[in-house]
């Protein structure tokens, strides 16, 4: 196992890095857009990203997921590589393209702001990214793939910026969406390994058995990840949606650990899974929904303290407005960082199906909830919507686990990181009272400060904490899994 933890920790750090790295551009971004745009324009850029990923949903159809767990696998790639690229780029794309040209009427937001036709074009770009970089990831080269998302993400944003202080307003945003995809699509065809080559039918009959579940897994994701910012855009205004999608967008903080571990333990749970390595499994699966919680808890108490501020502050009173929606989003993502690894675990262990009747149940919860609340209680209606589908996956997706591997979590670790937790929000609450500063300065000071108390404590508390810090640092980081300190 030594080796075996040794990658694990290794390609989690780079993608932490990766994640925390594109959060932390993100927000500041976003920041900038929210004061120099507004509310109205972004909302439109909102509602352009919801209608892209559900349009990638259609040119994926479940093949991606199916491209990922064959080449991980290791069993004939370039056949799986192959199918990928041909059906989801020719075929998927091209259906979903001509039906959205003959149906272009219908779109009457997107094409009162001009964004259908960009819509295509970043549409296109991004299947095509979508089909190198599943490639590259499945291969197990986890410290390239998180490399392009930096620069990908590093472009976009560069551009966006650029774009926006040249007076483009929502066109420079999407243009810098298309530049940074454009980057992956440079970088991936430099270092893929993968060649096109002849397939049978048994691997197209692989792939298809396992993409039927993944779509309709994925679909539920989606409904999940979107419904809540259309249906807003449907029943309130497009401020309303740009308020909404700041508080969605700044929970995610609570979720880039989770996220992170889950992309790099895809790949190495399928492996295992087909391999027969159990133990690898369900030792992988504690330690990082200990990882998960180990910062999903304090970001939960230190929103709950200083959101109103960072919101006030770091985007735009108009903002301020979205308190409450926040607090019940960083709920819902802190119970997500754990059901994203439940339900990242089934789909790498080939329980597709499962992945799905999880999503299914979440995805329905939400949608109901959402046309129900929404034009009831407003945001907050949507904010409940996504909490309680996220408590339906969890639920649900633990149960479907159990059957393929001891699902168990460290409640002592648990129980650390609430008393950290604790004492943190005591220090922050006083922190808040005594400190005189009325800018962004104060809650950005609160943070560093309630970062380092409980993170301190849990290190003087915790002996296998330090000792993964200390291992994790003294990774060496060249060969993989070469098991070198």
């Amino acid at each position: 196992m030594g080796t075996v933890e040794t990658e694990v920790h290794r390609h989690s750090l780079l993608m932490l890095g990766s994640s925390a790295g594109m959060t932390f551009i993100g927000v500041l971004a976003t920041m900038f857009y929210a004061h120099w745009l507004g509310a109205e324009v972004l909302g439109a850029y909102f509602l352009f990203l919801s209608t892209y990923n559900l349009l990638a949903l259609l040119s994926d159809l479940g093949f991606n997921a199916a491209a990922l767990k064959r080449i991980s696998e290791g069993v004939r790639p370039d056949a799986f590589f192959t199918l990928s690229l041909v059906i989801r780029f020719v075929l998927l794309f091209g259906v979903v393209s001509l039906l959205m040209v003959a149906f272009r009427y219908r779109f009457v937001d997107l094409n009162n702001a001009g964004l259908f036709w960009p819509l295509i074009v970043v549409f296109g770009i991004g299947t095509l990214s979508s089909c190198l970089s599943t490639a590259i990831g499945g291969a197990n080269r986890l410290g390239l793939s998180a490399s392009m998302s930096i620069l990908d993400n590093v472009t976009r944003i560069a551009v966006q910026f650029a774009l926006v202080l040249l007076g483009f307003r929502v066109f420079g945003l999407v243009g810098g969406v298309a530049a940074g995809l454009l980057v992956e699509i440079v970088i991936a065809l430099r270092y893929i390994d993968f060649r096109i080559v002849r397939v049978r039918l048994e691997q197209l009959r692989s792939m298809v058995n396992y993409s039927v579940w993944a779509f309709l897994a994925a679909s539920g994701v989606a409904v999940m990840d979107n419904a809540n910012v259309i249906l807003i855009g449907y029943f309130m205004e497009s401020s309303d949606v740009g308020i909404f999608g700041i508080c969605w967008t700044f929970s995610f903080f609570a979720l880039f650990v989770s996220t992170a571990l889950s992309n790099t333990l895809w790949v190495k749970v399928s492996r295992w899974g087909a391999t027969g390595d159990r133990d690898a499994i369900a030792l992988s699966l504690s330690r990082s929904c200990s990882y998960a919680l180990l910062f999903a808890i304090p970001i939960l108490a230190g929103g709950v303290i200083l959101g109103r501020d960072l919101l006030y502050y770091l985007y735009s009173a108009s903002f301020a407005a979205g308190f409450g929606v926040l607090v019940i989003l960083l709920l819902a993502r802190t119970m997500q960082s754990i059901s994203q690894l439940f339900y990242t675990f089934l789909m790498a262990l080939d329980a597709a199906r499962d992945g799905f009747t999880v999503v299914l149940a979440g995805s329905a919860t939400n949608l109901v909830l959402s046309l129900a609340l929404i034009p009831v209680l407003g945001l907050p209606g949507a904010a409940a919507g996504s909490l309680a589908a996220v408590v339906v996956c969890l639920v649900l997706a633990a149960g479907r686990l159990r059957r393929l591997t001891p699902v168990r979590l460290d409640l002592r670790a648990l129980m650390r990181f609430l008393g950290s937790a604790a004492v943190m929000s005591v220090v922050v609450l006083a922190g808040q009272a005594a400190v005189p500063i009325h800018s962004f300065v104060k809650p950005l000071l609160l943070v560093v400060v309630g970062a380092g108390v409980y993170f301190g404590i849990l290190l003087a508390a915790d002996p296998g904490l330090r000792g993964d810090a200390r291992r994790t640092l003294h990774i060496r980081w060249w060969g993989e899994g070469d098991g070198k300190r």
